[in-house]
Order: structure tokens, then C-alpha cells, then sequence
């Protein structure tokens, strides 16, 4: 970034240095807290994953030289898609294939992240269900644990929750786009929203 010598385009890299840094800090802060919000959880993906993809789409706004109302469209079609891609990540967390993910499935519950679909499925839990989540999240961590906290967010329907809402976030980024003319690169960035949504399923 310092070859190219622009400095708008090192304000964003800083900016997401920065937002990185701050979404780091705030999931060691939340490990293991049951009262980890839906909210809450979007905030951390939006600085964790979200800040460095929609940084590398205005980047390269920036760098075309795009006009302001551009930059930002790509800056939110980044933002959106940062978004959408954590949330699938954390679904395939509970229900992807090991051999395709390159880790164990419940690796994040094994680190006591509580990710969206945990959350959902926390929400409608009885009070049996809700004290075997919390054994997992405050480190008690055999395999007959971990899967049944696995089968306590499949019997909630917590990925198919996760799932509709990352789809919500992937409309929202190809919303942001609507400003480009039609073009294979319009065309391109959509594919790329909807692979989003496909992969490793």
C-alpha cells in the first residue's frame, strides 16, 4: 500500500487495522458470556471480518479512481458481504463437512465463541438445555457435550436463522451495486455474493 503512495488508501488500511484490533478485544471480552446479544455479535463480525473486506473493496474503488458515491457503494456491498460471509462461516461451525472446513465441526463452541447460531438457539432453550450451553462455554468440554449443544442448535432451527439473515445481508450488498451500469463485473461481484451464501454446503 506505501508503493502506491496514496494516502487515502492507507487511512483505510489504518481504519482497519484499527476496527480489527477493536473487534479482537471485544470477543476476548465476551468468550464464554451467555449474555452475548445478537447485536453484539454483528458489531464483532462487522470490526473481525466485515471492516477488512469492505476496506479491500474501497480500496480499489480508490484506486480506479471511482467518484465518491461509488467508492461508498463498493465500501457497503464489502461491508454487507463481510457480513453475510462470517455468519455462514459460523454455520458451517455446526453442520459443515470436517474434510472440507480443514477443522473440526464445533471448533468455535471448543474455544467458547458464542456465534449467532448458539445465540438463537440459547434464546429458546429450557433451563436443562441452557445449563449444558453454559458448562461448554465456561470450559467443561467433553465430545458428549459439545454434541449436544450441537444437536440443541439443530433442534432450534439456530443455522437456518443464521442462514436467513446472512441472505439478508447478501441482498443488502447487491443493493449497493445498483449504482454500476450493467457490466461482467456487476455481474462478476454478484456471483461472488451468491457463492457466499453456497459454499461448503
Amino acid at each position: 500500500m506505501v508503493r502506491f503512495g496514496n494516502k487515502r488508501v492507507l487511512e483505510v488500511i489504518a481504519k482497519a487495522t484499527t476496527d480489527l484490533a477493536e473487534g479482537e478485544t471485544f470477543e476476548i471480552m465476551k468468550t464464554g458470556d451467555v449474555s452475548f446479544s445478537e447485536e453484539e455479535n454483528i458489531f464483532l463480525i462487522t470490526k473481525k471480518t466485515a471492516s477488512l473486506i469492505a476496506a479491500s473493496t474501497r480500496i480499489g474503488a480508490i484506486l480506479a479512481k471511482a467518484p465518491i458515491r461509488k467508492e461508498k457503494a463498493l465500501y457497503n456491498f464489502g461491508l454487507n458481504l463481510g457480513i453475510a460471509f462470517q455468519l455462514v462461516d459460523d454455520c458451517l461451525d455446526y453442520v459443515g463437512k470436517e474434510e472440507v472446513l480443514g477443522k473440526k465441526v464445533g471448533s468455535d463452541l471448543r474455544e467458547g465463541k458464542l456465534t449467532l447460531p448458539l445465540i438463537f438457539a440459547l434464546r429458546q432453550s429450557n433451563e436443562e438445555e441452557r445449563r449444558c450451553i453454559e458448562e461448554v462455554l465456561l470450559g467443561k468440554r467433553g465430545e458428549d457435550l459439545i454434541e449436544a449443544v450441537i444437536g440443541i442448535v439443530k433442534k432450534y432451527g439456530g443455522v437456518k436463522y443464521t442462514l436467513q439473515l446472512a441472505k439478508k445481508y447478501v441482498n443488502q450488498a447487491k443493493q449497493s451495486l445498483i449504482c454500476f451500469p450493467l457490466s461482467r463485473e456487476r455481474e462478476a461481484l454478484f456471483e461472488l455474493a451468491d457463492y457466499v451464501l453456497e459454499r461448503n454446503f
